[in-house]
């Protein structure tokens, strides 16, 4: 099973607020429609590679959402990730045979603004309650019906997406993902403005993160406190950070193992949202 991520989940309290702010650091999303179960609604940011931000919220204050009410309430950004397979049943069987929990399979489905609706089978890896490992998805209708690149960012310098999972034990994670998913040895740094000893594996868009034990990595294990193992940020891929600084509104790049992290210029996306300039493992997968 390889990590192809599909899309990385938003959680925001109220979409239109979340919209905005997107927009005022140059990704501004498409409104994408209502879940079909009536809690939840959606904007979308989609990327030339097919992945895409998904901004969620719940479409009533009244109505607890049926997906992620937690994180939904407390306006706590990156909630989930997810991958795309070829057969989720398949996958999910796969998953258990190695000796991970699985929900699902579930099918789900969306009504797009002008009256598409879009219909995807999904099934979530793990234990309740936790979003340390992705959820995966498949589409039954064509995926143009789901997503498609946004203008916004449509032919610009951002390539896709990585996740940052906060986990508790590095080590122990680093080998449940290796196990899983049959990844490379990751390459470690301590990340000290992020507050957290990192993980990340070559040629794979994921990083794992966890506290330094010291005051830096405070705002982590509050983080893991409240939410548990889940993503902590996401990182939009580049090839050339600096292009991207004069197409977004960026803060400084900072190092990050072999390659430089730009945080998005916002109180409400800070280490929560960046740019991440692509390794030459990374660029040739």
């Amino acid at each position: 099973m390889t990590l192809t991520i599909d899309h990385v989940p938003i959680a925001r309290s109220d979409l239109d607020a979340a919209t905005e702010e997107f927009t005022r650091v140059g990704l501004e999303p498409e409104y994408g429609g209502t879940h079909a179960d009536g809690t939840t609604h959606m904007a979308v940011v989609g990327f030339d590679d097919g992945s895409y931000l998904e901004l969620i919220s719940g479409t009533d204050p009244d109505i607890e959402p049926d997906l992620w009410p937690a994180f939904i309430d407390a306006d706590a950004g990156p909630c989930a990730w997810c991958i795309s397979v070829e057969d989720v049943a398949a996958t999910l069987q796969r998953v258990i045979d190695a000796g991970v929990r699985v929900d699902g399979p579930q099918t789900m489905a969306r009504e797009r603004p002008d009256g598409t609706r879009a219909e995807w089978d999904i099934g979530f890896l793990g234990e309740p309650g936790s979003e340390k490992f992705p959820f995966t998805i498949a589409d039954r209708t064509p995926r143009s019906y789901r997503v498609s690149p946004t203008e916004s960012v449509a032919g610009g310098p951002l390539t896709g997406i990585e996740a940052v999972v906060a986990v508790r034990n590095l080590d122990a994670s680093v080998e449940a993902f290796r196990r899983l998913f049959r990844l490379a040895t990751p390459a470690r740094a301590e990340i000290p403005e992020f507050g957290a000893a990192v993980a990340s594996f070559p040629g794979d868009p994921l990083m794992l993160a966890t506290p330094l034990d010291d005051d830096r990595g405070t705002w982590l294990t509050k983080r893991l406190d409240t939410y548990g193992e889940s993503p902590c940020a996401c990182l939009l891929g580049t090839e050339d950070i600096e292009t991207a600084d004069e197409e977004y509104a960026l803060r400084e790049p900072t190092e990050w193992l072999d390659r430089r992290v730009a945080w998005f210029d916002s109180d409400e996306l800070d280490r929560a949202l960046g740019v991440v300039s692509r390794s030459t493992a990374a660029a040739g997968r």
